[in-house]
């Protein structure tokens, strides 16, 4: 599940997808209100930290609350100012990452 209001950045993943052969597995969503509806979905998250309805590590974190187990990767532009702790499994990159970094998560979360 990928949750960034951002479509370009979506389609970066997206590719990144299709390249692991996966991408019929990918939900895309631009909005936590959308991926609140699909969660049950997703076997693992990427999550964009600042969002136009939240911010995704508060997001992350009600979730975790309420039985959410699957792995999330937060990414942005700024430095990871959150406590990722009571998030976990969790990881952060700053954006832009490299395909390649994206791309050897997204297998091992996969796997």
């Amino acid at each position: 599940m990928v949750v960034d209001d951002d479509p370009i950045f979506r389609l970066l993943v997206g590719r990144v997808a299709h390249q692991l052969g996966r991408s019929a597995n990918l939900l895309m969503c631009s909005s936590l209100h959308e991926a609140g509806q699909l969660k049950r979905l997703a076997d693992f998250w990427v999550i964009d930290v600042n969002l136009g309805d939240g911010v995704g590590p508060e997001w992350v974190k009600q979730q975790r609350d309420e039985g959410l187990a699957q792995p999330v990767l937060l990414l942005s532009h700024a430095p990871c100012q959150y406590d990722l702790e009571p998030l976990q499994p969790c990881r952060f990159l700053p954006k832009p990452s490299s395909l390649e970094d994206l791309g050897q998560l997204m297998q091992g979360w996969w796997n």
